[in-house]
């Protein structure tokens, strides 16, 4: 039992039933934590976890500084690049590693490890939305590169 264990079992359990109806007890028995635990283990308290959970998710999104395992970093910073992409008018163009670092809370140089450059971070994120079905970006994206068969594109890449 984990405090990771408790934000991905919020998650999982947010986008299942809805922020306003996860309890405590749904969350608890998620991530197979003993209700009378939750509090010493998150050091708050449910009610300040949840405001501070839906706060994160609609501003900016908080990445854990906890070690992940690579794949799990790389796609929870692709996920908030691309809710940074929809949310924002133009944001295929206005998202750069600063930017990103700033909706993440995670360092420029932690991003940079991830991506190596801002057309890198665009490249990958726009194989995230067509793996996603994430339609706006995948329009935003022809828009930016009209000469560019994204998707044969795409499917090379992860072809090879």
């Amino acid at each position: 039992m984990s405090k990771e264990a408790l934000i991905q079992a919020m998650g999982s359990l947010v986008s299942s039933h809805g922020y306003q109806n996860v309890t405590l007890e749904m969350l608890s028995r998620a991530a197979g934590c003993p209700i009378g635990s939750f509090q010493h283990v998150m050091g708050q308290t449910y009610t300040e976890f949840k405001q501070q959970y839906i706060t994160s998710e609609n501003s900016a999104h908080v990445i854990t500084r906890r070690r992940l395992d690579a794949d799990t970093r790389r796609n929870s910073i692709l996920q908030v690049s691309a809710d940074f992409i929809e949310k924002t008018d133009g944001g295929m163009l206005k998202l750069n590693m600063v930017i990103l670092a700033e909706e993440t809370k995670l360092s420029h140089s932690t991003i940079q490890y991830y991506f190596h450059n801002t057309e890198e971070l665009r490249e990958a994120v726009i194989a995230y939305a067509i793996a996603n079905n994430r339609v706006q970006i995948i329009n935003q994206a022809a828009a930016l590169y009209p000469s560019r068969n994204l998707i044969s594109d795409n499917n090379d890449l992860t072809n090879q």
